[in-house]
């Protein structure tokens, strides 16, 4: 029985499934320690984008406590005032 060419990016490795991000980055020649860097970057960026996530709906929260407490305006145009 005879065997599919091999074409570009269909190599034997392709099909144990995806390579994982230690694997591509010594096969792109990145030294541990450089490994190690971008991993605490990329965790360092994450903790930032949830801490501003949590500033924001704590401030939009406020915001909808306290537009309630206000009887001035209807509050359906309070609460969109907050969004």
């Amino acid at each position: 029985m005879r065997r599919p060419p091999v074409l570009p990016g269909n190599d034997q490795s392709s099909e144990m499934g995806p390579k994982s991000l230690t694997t591509d980055c010594l096969h792109e020649g990145l030294s541990g320690e450089t490994f190690v860097m971008h991993l605490e970057e990329n965790l360092r960026q994450n903790v930032n984008i949830h801490q501003t996530k949590k500033k924001k709906e704590k401030k939009r929260i406020e915001c909808i406590i306290n537009k309630k407490k206000d009887t001035s305006s209807p509050l359906q145009y309070r609460l969109a005032a907050c969004d």
